[in-house]
C-alpha cells in the first residue's frame, strides 16, 4: 500500500494529486483535490521545481514573526498529518469504487 502524486488532465489545467494504491496495485482513493496544478505538465512541473529550490534555499519565516493579518487568516488552520507515516487522513479523498 503506498501513496503517490499522478497528474490529471483536467479540461484547461493539470492537477497534481495524491494517489493511494493497495498491494494488489489496484486503485483505491484520490485527493479530490490537487496538491499543485498547472496550464500543462511542463508549467506544472517548473513551478514544483521553483517551489522545491525556493523550500531548499530560503529562509524558515517563523509564525510569530508575520503580520498580524496574516496570522490571523492562518490561525485556526490545524497541522498538517505526518506524510512520513504513509497514511493521510485529509477531508478531500475520495475512495475508489
Amino acid at each position: 500500500m503506498h501513496w503517490h502524486y499522478e497528474i490529471i488532465q483536467f479540461d484547461n489545467y493539470v492537477g497534481l494529486h495524491e494517489f493511494y494504491y493497495d498491494d494488489k496495485g489496484e486503485l483505491k482513493m484520490v485527493a479530490q483535490e490537487p496538491d499543485w496544478v498547472g496550464d500543462n505538465r511542463l508549467d506544472l512541473v517548473v513551478g514544483l521545481e521553483l517551489a522545491l529550490e525556493d523550500a531548499k534555499e530560503k529562509k524558515i519565516n517563523q509564525f510569530d514573526d508575520l503580520p498580524k493579518a496574516i496570522k490571523k487568516s492562518h490561525q485556526n488552520r490545524n497541522r498538517p498529518e505526518d506524510h512520513a507515516s504513509g497514511f493521510e487522513s485529509r477531508d478531500n479523498i475520495q475512495e475508489v469504487d
